[in-house]
């Protein structure tokens, strides 16, 4: 039962940490088709700016938070393993 538990840990992490790399990307590929000659990134309005920074800091916090969750998933799972393997 708490390998299926640790499972679900592990897929947890996945999860959340796809969500922050797909988040990066859109605001990444929204850098990318909205930049200038200058480079500067061009908003509509403020309140644009304010969202697709919004989106970036929700994507790093998303990846920071879904990387120990996998650690830790795949560590207890294998040191679960390596338990159930020695006894």
């Amino acid at each position: 039962m708490i390998e299926l538990i640790l499972i679900a840990v592990f897929g947890l992490g996945v999860w959340i940490l796809s969500a922050g790399y797909r988040r990066l990307r859109e605001v990444s590929k929204y850098e990318f088709e909205n930049r200038t000659d200058g480079g500067v990134v061009q908003f509509s309005d403020h309140a644009a700016s304010i969202r697709h920074a919004q989106k970036a800091y929700i994507g790093l916090m998303l990846r920071n938070i879904g990387v120990p969750i996998v650690v830790v998933g795949v560590l207890a799972l294998g040191f679960r393993v390596f338990y159930l393997i020695v006894t």
